[in-house]
């Protein structure tokens, strides 16, 4: 897909693309509505709690980018679309377990694939818009604030400090002190003495989201060299 660039440097070379597009909230709302199907145009205005001019916007670089197409009843996803989609809702979904910690901390630690089992499974019983909004803010902090999402990247290689990390970052991507203090409330990080580790279940957080980077860089992102598929 993407070779051997990281997700760290697929985000930093694509920033502005992803975050004042893909990880809009506009935009989260319009791809995981029409996972549930194909919508006319009034619907996705609805959806997107917006009005109709800021919305057309995310729709047509959506249709240019490949990820979603008209149709004789509105608009709905294409293949790779789906995929970009799927992504997110494993993203989506962990985030949403993460706040039963009991539960997702428990399984992690007798078998991951337990707990992928589960995120398959939880758009069957609530759809994954429903679980977008019901967890709105984690995921907006985990994939809008700058800061975090790169320290999250960054402690995939394991145990680091936030000193390390300073002098890799700096300017927007600079993480603040109660924002660590909010990853470890979360129960995404630990921190012992000045260094931070990711835990189970921030693992598993932190991977869904290299994993939705990569592909939606892979399907959506013509900028880097090799990034667009051809099928």
């Amino acid at each position: 897909m993407t070779g051997a660039i990281s997700a760290t440097e697929l985000y930093q070379n694509n920033r502005s693309t992803f975050q004042s597009h893909y990880f809009s909230h506009a935009c989260l709302m319009i791809l995981l509505s029409l996972h549930e199907g194909e919508k006319p145009l009034p619907r996705i205005w609805d959806i997107a709690d917006t009005i109709s001019l800021s919305v057309l916007p995310y729709i047509r670089r959506c249709v240019q980018d490949g990820i979603i197409a008209r149709g004789s009843g509105g608009y709905h996803l294409t293949a790779c679309g789906r995929e970009v989609t799927d992504s997110l809702i494993r993203f989506v979904a962990a985030v949403g377990l993460m706040n039963q910690e009991e539960i997702l901390g428990d399984m992690l630690e007798e078998d991951e694939r337990r707990v992928a089992a589960v995120e398959e499974d939880l758009p069957e019983s609530i759809t994954p818009l429903e679980v977008y909004e019901d967890n709105r803010s984690d995921v907006r902090f985990l994939i809008g604030n700058e800061g975090v999402l790169l320290f999250l990247l960054f402690l995939q290689q394991g145990q680091r400090s936030e000193r390390a990390y300073r002098r890799l970052y700096g300017g927007t991507e600079a993480v603040k002190e109660h924002d660590l203090a909010s990853l470890v409330t979360m129960g995404l990080i630990a921190e012992r003495r000045d260094f931070y580790t990711l835990t189970a279940v921030g693992r598993r957080v932190a991977g869904l989201l290299a994993g939705l980077i990569e592909t939606a860089a892979s399907v959506c992102v013509p900028a880097l060299p090799g990034n667009r598929r051809t099928e």
